[in-house]
């Protein structure tokens, strides 16, 4: 059973001898990791995966002969419970491969050579990028192994004084991927609301996740583009490098694309996207943090709050990372607290479908 006072056992595997050199000497000097081993290739690293006994593996996906993707298959069939984080380049290439890896059981992915700010260095960027997700595995190797069963049934009995709404608005980072494709499938082709997400990730990718969420969902996915107006029965993606925001024309909202300065260091925000919904349509919206590191949203929920929003925030133990809903939930925020599978049923519950008598559009 893994335990806070052992260090974590990690591999890195790489064809590039430069890049696995910086990656352990970013590593060593963390006192909870150990770096127990490296490998130029896929096909090494699977032989060596029994002797150096890895938890985690830190994965380069563009690799000669066995690339990432079918290395992490392979781990995965030959140990489920190894985790992996993989790296990969800042480009359309790159995004698919990083999105194929994600659903293929990778928990995360960093930049290789991410777009640097202003008097940033490459070894700084990657240790914040790298280290938290790192800890992150631990905190949920922990939390699996205290789990005794499955959460109780919630009680719907107070669901009935909530009216319905028709605006959800989703925040979540990192392990969003893998959580938004198991909550947005479950939602009714016949919904009547808004869904708007503003998952962190950047440039590119958005465009791409969207795509492959449109292939399994029953509702169609998109990036939000400026100026259009929000359609029931369509997700909406903020894009990456841009904040969303939603103003009112009339009673149809509509969305702003903007590029303000990065909150909580981050563009798109989700605090960006719950402030601006509270400000006028708080009473229609079912606001919902999902897994990630982090506190986007906590500010941003709290005017939603304060607007007459309904709260949901994922649970510990389904998430991947329990940070950004853990500080609604520690707050008070949340008017319900559950798992993912809850979650997409709540949704369910608290709009209304075409089938339903109501207002129309």
């Amino acid at each position: 059973m893994p335990s806070l006072l052992n260090k974590i056992r990690l591999m890195i595997v790489d064809d590039s001898a430069s890049f696995r050199h910086l990656l352990q000497d970013i590593l060593k000097k963390e006192n909870d990791i150990e770096v127990v081993g490296t490998a130029a290739t896929g096909n090494s690293a699977l032989m060596k995966l029994d002797d150096l006994q890895p938890e985690l593996i830190i994965l380069d996906i563009h690799m000669p002969g066995m690339d990432g993707i079918k290395t992490l298959r392979a781990i995965k069939q030959l140990n489920p419970k190894i985790g992996v984080i993989i790296c990969t380049a800042f480009s359309e290439a790159g995004a698919d491969l990083a999105l194929e890896a994600l659903s293929s059981g990778a928990l995360d992915f960093v930049m290789k050579a991410p777009q640097l700010a202003p008097g940033e260095t490459l070894i700084g960027r990657l240790r914040t990028e790298i280290i938290p997700r790192i800890r992150a595995f631990r905190r949920l190797q922990l939390v699996k192994t205290s789990q005794t069963g499955e959460p109780p049934a919630s009680d719907d009995t107070r669901l009935a004084s909530v009216g319905a709404r028709d605006i959800i608005a989703i925040g979540v980072s990192t392990g969003g991927p893998m959580a938004l494709r198991t909550v947005l499938p479950e939602i009714p082709p016949d919904i009547r609301a808004t869904i708007l997400i503003v998952q962190h990730m950047p440039s590119i990718f958005t465009k791409r996740f969207a795509e492959q969420l449109t292939a399994i969902c029953r509702l169609p996915v998109k990036e939000a583009e400026d100026r259009e107006e929000a359609q029931h029965g369509v997700i909406y993606i903020a894009p990456g490098d841009y904040h969303l925001e939603v103003r009112r024309r009339g009673t149809v909202p509509m969305l702003m694309l903007t590029k303000g300065p990065p909150e909580n260091s981050v563009r798109p925000a989700v605090d960006v996207l719950f402030r601006s919904i509270a400000a006028g349509l708080g009473t229609r919206t079912l606001g919902i943090i999902l897994t990630g590191m982090g506190s986007d949203g906590f500010l941003g929920t709290q005017y939603l709050k304060a607007a007459g929003a309904y709260i949901v925030a994922q649970d510990q133990a389904s998430s991947v990372i329990w940070g950004m809903p853990r500080f609604v939930a520690e707050a008070g925020l949340a008017d319900r607290v559950c798992s993912l599978s809850e979650i997409s049923r709540l949704i369910g519950r608290l709009t209304l479908k075409g089938s339903d008598l109501g207002k129309g559009d």
